[in-house]
């Protein structure tokens, strides 16, 4: 994941997100591009709030782990990284201020396979609840665990780790399992993908709600390209089917074309308004039709 900010109003009251009826796709965007189309005309500056509420998008706290931890000057500091409590005091604030409840904790610096590791991630999940009660808690692509390019030949192995993780599963309000395209555009394997992870999530618990992280880009060598609006929608589609509960869009804001040109957000066309139009729709299907791919 990327490191960008893309805070947007909304309060939600639960601690704890349960599973509501299969029609209800909710759609949480994390995308600071710094640019967009209004009126034809491309407009400089991240978008405000309003802009993104309009396509039916709502907001969420990613807080990268270096916001939360301290790390030591070792050979191995990601994996010594421990937790401030001022640190996690200052991002709750921060949430409460914008009256953001719905937190995702990426804890990518903890090795994985480290057995410590579970019992760690617990430890902060608990603290920044300690300092943020009314926060919706949920870890970026630990239960489950990231399969990144799906491989049928290591299911066993990815059943092993999650297994490991149960207790984590315990802590969150809420799954969100990775599900970029890891393997290029490549929608067979997405979805091989998909289905392990969604099928995992609820091995967990059938209550609570999953939201799988995706994202618009495809990376080329060194550069990135963007989903189109079918490719977009026939993911969101898939998640629907699948029962996942939404999803969370993420995006980089580093991301550059061939030409090392960033994106310019578009909501009449391509990848975003296939978000939008399954944002704004509760069976899946929209009257509208995408612009151009």
């Amino acid at each position: 994941m990327g490191i960008g900010k893309l805070f947007i109003n909304v309060t939600l009251a639960a601690s704890t997100v349960i599973a509501g009826p299969a029609s209800a796709f909710e759609v949480y965007g994390f995308i600071p591009y710094q640019s967009r189309f209004e009126n034809d005309t491309i407009v400089k500056g991240a978008p405000d709030q309003t802009w993104f509420m309009r396509l039916g998008i709502k907001p969420i706290h990613v807080v990268y782990d270096n916001k939360i931890l301290v790390f030591p000057r070792s050979k191995n500091s990601k994996n010594n990284g421990r937790l401030s409590g001022e640190k996690v005091r200052d991002v709750a604030k921060s949430s409460r201020d914008m009256q953001v409840d719905l937190v995702s904790l990426d804890m990518e610096s903890w090795d994985r396979f480290d057995f410590d590791t579970p019992d760690k991630l617990i430890e902060a999940i608990t603290l920044y609840r300690s300092a943020h009660p009314e926060a919706v808690v949920g870890v970026y692509a630990t239960v489950p665990q990231n399969t990144y390019a799906w491989s049928e030949a290591k299911v066993k192995q990815y059943d092993e780790i999650n297994a490991r993780y149960s207790k984590v599963a315990d802590a969150v309000d809420y799954f969100s399992p990775s599900l970029y395209n890891y393997n290029g555009a490549d929608f067979s394997q997405w979805l091989e993908g998909a289905k392990y992870n969604i099928d995992a999530a609820r091995r967990y618990s059938r209550s609570k709600k999953i939201y799988p992280y995706i994202t618009p880009e495809v990376r080329v060598g060194r550069a990135t390209r963007w989903l189109s609006y079918d490719e977009m929608a026939e993911r969101l589609q898939a998640l629907r089917e699948l029962g996942a509960d939404g999803c969370i869009v993420w995006a980089s804001s580093r991301s550059r074309d061939s030409s090392g040109e960033a994106p310019v957000l578009d909501p009449a066309k391509g990848w975003l308004k296939a978000v939008s139009d399954a944002a704004m729709t509760r069976d899946g299907k929209s009257d509208s039709a995408p612009v151009d791919h």
